[in-house]
């Protein structure tokens, strides 16, 4: 049995796609392929733009973000002063002392996942300009990751609605075609019987 070539395979497919000069072809099968062709060349079209564009947005909106929180945030040397508890997820809780950047102390409480924490133990943690507990700043990691995600979900996200169009408009057109085919059955049938 010979294998088929790349010409064969994309001839097949060409076919099946009703690019041929197929007598046996309706109107509806013509209409059904346009339609999806000009699903095919809307998505083309708009995906990258769309996909550029708010993948664009997301990713300034995560610059600002980064030099924001690189300014406003900074690490310090906190010591425990009291070993708080530990909840049953492995978080806990102690109090802790630290210097802010303008020399004032502060207490709080931080989240620490080491379990339990002894007291006059250190650890180095990220606070606000006024020398609150905050989280880390931004990485530009998660501003790059934000970016192609968001990509990446709208080029899926306009895909799925174009396909969701594409099968409602293929229901249609299979409703029609059976319908067409119902006719000319009881149209044969009557000649036939006649």
């Amino acid at each position: 049995m010979r294998s088929d070539t790349g010409l064969a395979r994309v001839d097949r497919l060409r076919r099946r796609c009703g690019f041929d000069r197929n007598e046996l072809r309706r109107d509806v099968d013509r209409r059904q392929r346009s339609f999806t062709i000009a699903l095919v060349a809307l998505y083309l079209g708009a995906a990258p733009i769309a996909s550029v564009q708010l993948s664009g947005a997301v990713y300034e909106h995560g610059l600002r973000a980064e030099k924001q929180e690189a300014a406003t945030r900074y690490q310090v040397v906190a010591t425990i002063i009291d070993t708080g508890h530990q909840s049953a997820s492995g978080w806990s809780t102690p109090r802790a002392a630290w210097a802010g950047r303008d020399g004032r102390h502060h207490t709080g409480t931080i989240d620490t996942w080491r379990g339990e924490a002894d007291s006059g133990e250190r650890q180095r943690i990220w606070v606000d300009v006024s020398g609150r507990p905050a989280i880390r700043p931004r990485a530009h990691s998660q501003t790059l990751g934000d970016g192609w995600s968001t990509a990446l979900g709208t080029s899926l996200a306009i895909a799925a609605v174009l396909w969701g169009m594409q099968r409602i408009f293929r229901h249609h057109c299979d409703r029609r075609r059976y319908r067409e085919w119902d006719s000319e059955w009881s149209r044969f049938d009557n000649r036939s019987a006649g």
